[in-house]
């Protein structure tokens, strides 16, 4: 661009439109006159250069080509050439007529392979809540065996349905089938774990007895027959003996060994805050204080 403060200038502009010279005798006499500086003039903006490709019409980005054309060039060395690709086979479930995602099958057949072992079975019932939950009950044993939920589980071990948007305890829902609502404020207790606790076959704490449907092995409960019920296989019951001292050494030793307060509760037969107050030096016996006279 050249100077447009004369028609007959042809230097360089250098700013506001003007060269050095006229920039120099325009400031000088604005600034002495005491007058404001008049506004810049009007930025001539080109116009953006557009990708060559016809009928494209996006800005041009590198080669005289767009975002989309010269990133076509990079991978396949043409502007215009695309991947070139294959037509997805059918899903192998049928008449199912969908384009095949994985081993064959679409993901809707996939996922019922996945889940149960078979494109065409259908696992999932709508409808009837009962049926559902019989699809998810193992009752192969017969009667008097344990019957394990064999659908999902919380953090707990014991099994869970939905039951009309809401999760509920599956062995719950079992007994409430066969019997009808549950008491308010009862616990289902899990007999089959008790017994089996009692007579060695299982330990207290989690275990496959907590998905057992068999409303036969169920016994509501209120929550304080619940508790004593369970705490009379994990903990011993009365008052609580005074250790000797070899039995404190040896607490303190296993502790230190790693083993936790409760599984050396059990192994002596005390009271888990029994092995508390030995870990504190909570125990100790208070010497009786000398008689004055």
């Amino acid at each position: 661009m050249t100077c447009n403060y004369e028609d007959d200038c042809n230097q360089p502009v250098q700013a506001r439109g003007m060269c050095h010279k006229h920039y120099a005798h325009w400031s000088y006499g604005y600034k002495s006159a005491g007058l404001p500086l008049p506004p810049k003039p009007p930025r001539e903006r080109a116009e953006p250069k557009l990708c060559i490709i016809k009928e494209c019409g996006k800005k041009a980005v590198g080669r005289g080509w767009c975002r989309n054309h010269y990133w076509h060039w990079q991978q396949y060395g043409d502007p215009l050439k695309g991947a070139e690709r294959k037509p997805k086979p059918a899903c192998a479930a049928g008449e199912c007529g969908k384009p095949a995602e994985s081993k064959g099958y679409c993901s809707k057949h996939y996922t019922r392979l996945v889940r149960n072992g078979d494109p065409s079975v259908v696992s999932y019932i709508r409808g009837d809540d009962q049926a559902r939950l019989e699809s998810h009950v193992n009752r192969a044993g017969g009667p008097e065996a344990c019957h394990p939920w064999t659908g999902s589980r919380d953090s707990g071990g014991y099994g869970q349905i939905r039951i009309k948007g809401d999760l509920q305890l599956a062995h719950v829902i079992a007994w409430e089938f066969e019997h009808g609502p549950k008491p308010p404020g009862a616990d289902m207790d899990h007999e089959c774990h008790n017994r089996a606790v009692r007579e060695g076959a299982c330990k207290p704490g989690k275990c496959e007895h907590r998905a057992c449907c068999n409303p036969a092995h169920l016994v509501p409960k209120t929550r304080r027959q619940h508790r004593d019920d369970t705490r009379q296989w994990e903990m011993p019951t009365g008052s609580r003996r005074r250790l000797a001292e070899d039995e404190k050494v040896i607490i303190r030793e296993l502790l230190a060994a790693g083993h936790t307060g409760r599984w050396i509760a059990q192994w002596l037969g005390i009271h888990p805050a029994t092995v508390s107050n030995v870990k504190n030096n909570k125990n100790r016996r208070k010497t009786p204080p000398e008689d004055s006279a």
